[in-house]
């Protein structure tokens, strides 16, 4: 195997493996992961709202699949676009009262996931693989400009 997919895979694994009992939560409410990184930063910013281009951004989401998430999440009840009345091609997403409550349940459940991994790992090691992971991220953005840096 590639020295490249000796990182990538057990990294691809490794969400896998944390993603199981956020799936089977969130399948309880009809929700993908993808969908539900969207309602979290949403809610986040509260009521603010975001733009398709920051969702697709912080959400790790291409534009053409962002685009049918949000059509859904906006048939579903679950957000409300608000047009610019400056400019009519852009426009601010925001939660409803429906989203909010529904997040309101949900979270809980997640946190608690969250909580069981944190005390396997414990407090400290959890913040020693969130350093690495930044700096996976640093130098693959560097790998991607074209530029070389030192790991």
């Amino acid at each position: 195997m590639s020295d490249i997919y000796r990182l990538i895979i057990p990294l691809l694994e490794a969400r896998e493996a944390l993603l199981v009992p956020i799936r089977s939560i969130l399948n309880e409410y009809s929700l993908t992961e993808q969908q539900w990184r969207i309602l979290r930063l949403l809610e986040e910013v509260s009521g603010e709202g975001l733009e398709a281009g920051q969702i697709a951004k912080q959400c790790c989401l291409l534009h053409p699949s962002l685009t049918r998430i949000l059509e859904r999440l906006e048939r579903d009840g679950m957000i409300t676009r608000k047009r610019s009345a400056l400019d009519l091609r852009r426009s601010k997403i925001r939660l409803t009262v429906r989203s909010r409550s529904l997040i309101g349940r949900i979270q809980p459940r997640i946190e608690a996931q969250y909580r069981s991994i944190e005390a396997k790992f414990g407090r400290g090691k959890l913040e020693e693989i969130y350093a690495a992971l930044r700096r996976v991220q640093e130098v693959g953005r560097d790998e991607g400009d074209g530029s070389l840096s030192s790991a």
